[in-house]
């Protein structure tokens, strides 16, 4: 049997249950809470972040992503501690490489993304900024910096959710 917590479908399915119409919100609750609370979640929560922004076929399914970034938003103002030193960059590296790639994407695959969710992103990568050492965290503030910039010329395609979201980073970082 597998472990749930590991399980990205199953946490994928436990969220869309607390947003449905249907019967089991109670226990899809008491799961997520749960599943809050454990060291699995941090690569599982990896998974789905990436399974919906980074994959061709990713479909960004509002919920499940909020439900991720904000998981994610948490766990590393709170237990930053607890996730492993080599996958502190991995972590870092994926939320900026999804920023990134919000950020110049030709394509309507993120036009559906909430300003919420652009803004949580953000959260982390500031978040996980704040936490790490200057040294390890300098190209993420030269690419925030960057594509802050780009953004503010007269002819940017930057979405202007996702600019605003980068001018609250660039103050932050």
């Amino acid at each position: 049997m597998s472990n749930p917590f590991s399980d990205s479908s199953f946490v994928r399915n436990a969220v869309m249950t607390l947003y449905s119409q249907g019967t089991g919100h109670q226990e899809a609750n008491s799961f997520l809470i749960e599943f809050e609370t454990r060291d699995e979640a941090w690569q599982t929560l990896l998974q789905i972040i990436s399974e919906d922004f980074l994959s061709e076929q990713g479909q960004i399914q509002n919920e499940v992503a909020y439900f991720a970034v904000n998981i994610l938003y948490s766990k590393v103002c709170k237990h930053w501690k607890d996730l492993p030193i080599n996958l502190r960059p991995e972590l870092g590296n994926l939320i900026l490489q999804i920023i990134t790639a919000i950020a110049t994407s030709q394509t309507t695959q993120y036009n559906n993304i909430s300003t919420l969710l652009l803004n949580r992103l953000c959260m982390v990568l500031c978040a996980i900024t704040i936490r790490s050492p200057v040294g390890g965290v300098r190209h993420i503030i030269e690419t925030i910096l960057v594509l802050g910039n780009s953004a503010a010329e007269p002819n940017s395609n930057l979405n202007s959710n996702l600019n605003s979201s980068l001018n609250s980073l660039k103050i932050c970082l």
